[in-house]
């Protein structure tokens, strides 16, 4: 599953924001290395997306879901 285009832009993010997703993003990937996985090709794309910005969380959560099949 590709990252879906969103049908209206995203309002920009403030800085704080973007560190704290960072953070989260970080705890994230360090957990899946303890426990020796790595998340696929098609979760980083939604990660990154969720990372700049380009997505809000509620969509990041639907599209790992939807990955997911949850």
């Amino acid at each position: 599953m590709a990252v879906a285009a969103r049908r209206t832009p995203v309002p920009p993010i403030a800085a704080e924001e973007l560190e704290r997703r960072r953070r989260a993003y970080e705890r994230a990937t360090n957990s899946l290395r303890i426990e020796g996985l790595t998340a696929t090709p098609e979760a980083e794309a939604v990660a990154q997306a969720w990372l700049r910005g380009e997505i809000s969380n509620e969509e990041m959560g639907a599209q790992t879901r939807a990955l997911h099949g949850a």
